[in-house]
C-alpha cells in the first residue's frame, strides 16, 4: 500500500481534528496554517465553551482542548513527516496509537476577547524523537495578546 503525499497526509488529519472529531464540533476550529513544523487553528467564542458566566470568560477545559489539539494534530504531522515511507496501512495504526502523555499548562490572563475576534491556538515542535514529541502551544486572542502557553508530551505512536 502506498504512502499517502504531505498534502493528502495533511488535509487528512486536519479534517480529522476540526471536523470530524465529536469533541471538536463545539468549537467550530478553522485551520489557519498547517504543516509539519507549527499549526495555527482559529476559534471563536461560544456560549457552550464559557466557564465563567458573570463574566463570560473561556472555561479553562477549553484552552487545555485547543492546546492539546494543536500539540497533537502537529506532532502527527511531525512523526509522518520523519517516516515518509510508511505505508498509509502503518500511518493509520500510528495514529490509532499516538496520544498525550502530559499536557503543562499555564493559564495567564482571562479567555476573554474584548475586540470580538477569534481564538488563535498555535503549536510549533521542540523535538520530535523516535517515541517521544515535545511541543510548545500558545493560545493568543484577535489581538495576539498571551492567554495561556503550553508544553505537550506526545507518544509517537510506536
Amino acid at each position: 500500500m502506498m504512502s499517502l503525499t504531505k498534502k493528502a497526509l495533511l488535509d487528512k488529519l486536519d479534517q480529522l481534528f476540526t471536523k470530524d472529531m465529536p469533541f471538536m464540533k463545539q468549537f467550530s476550529a478553522r485551520t489557519e496554517f498547517f504543516d509539519e513544523h507549527r499549526v495555527l487553528l482559529r476559534f471563536a467564542m461560544d456560549k457552550g465553551l464559557v466557564g465563567n458566566t458573570m463574566s463570560y470568560i473561556l472555561h479553562g477545559g477549553a484552552i487545555a482542548t485547543m492546546l492539546d489539539t494543536v500539540g497533537g494534530m502537529l506532532t502527527m504531522a511531525a512523526v509522518f513527516a520523519k517516516n515518509p515511507d510508511e505505508s498509509e496501512e502503518a500511518q493509520r495504526a500510528r495514529l490509532a496509537k499516538t496520544s498525550t502523555v502530559n499536557l503543562l499548562i499555564n493559564y495567564l490572563r482571562p479567555g476573554i476577547d474584548k475586540s470580538g475576534g477569534d481564538f488563535i491556538a498555535e503549536a510549533r515542535v521542540v523535538r520530535c524523537g523516535s517515541r517521544i514529541t515535545v511541543c510548545e502551544m500558545k493560545l493568543k486572542d484577535s489581538e495576539s495578546v498571551l492567554l495561556a502557553s503550553a508544553t505537550g508530551t506526545y507518544m509517537n505512536g510506536t
